[in-house]
């Protein structure tokens, strides 16, 4: 029967943490200020911390482009980048520039789609006053 060594023999040994090491770790930071003794050191972690918080926004928004509708919901233009536009498996035919309507009444404002402007048309004043809206031409 052959023997073999106790694998542990092969490990490098654990560091020491003797107080002289300690004492100098603590003496690289100034707990008055707030800082790092050493200029190069608070450097370096102010640039990881930029690096780390980069990351996380970049992850942040790629979860929000999976998460959110590739068009706004009211108008139906896209909201993403020509870069990340999702392709999608339904899109309306657009009839001068805006979607075919799917109501027959405004789903902002709950009024009749008669009663409202589209691009192109002239006003309408849907209470019968000659008083338009803020965004017609007469008041």
């Amino acid at each position: 029967e052959k023997r073999s060594p106790h694998p542990g023999l092969f490990q490098p040994q654990p560091p020491r943490f003797t107080a002289a090491f300690m004492a100098m770790e603590d003496r690289s930071y100034d707990p008055i200020t707030g800082q790092f003794r050493d200029p190069n050191e608070r450097a370096a972690l102010e640039k990881w911390e930029e690096d780390r918080a980069h990351d996380q926004r970049n992850r942040a928004k790629d979860v929000q482009l999976l998460r959110s509708q590739p068009f706004n919901i009211i108008n139906n233009e896209g909201d993403l980048p020509p870069n990340k536009v999702h392709t999608l498996k339904f899109r309306p035919k657009a009839v001068g520039g805006q979607p075919p309507p799917q109501h027959s009444w405004n789903i902002v404002t709950n009024l009749p789609n008669e009663f409202h402007t589209m691009p192109g048309e002239e006003s309408k004043d849907p209470t019968g006053t000659g008083m338009v809206s803020s965004a017609g031409t007469k008041s």
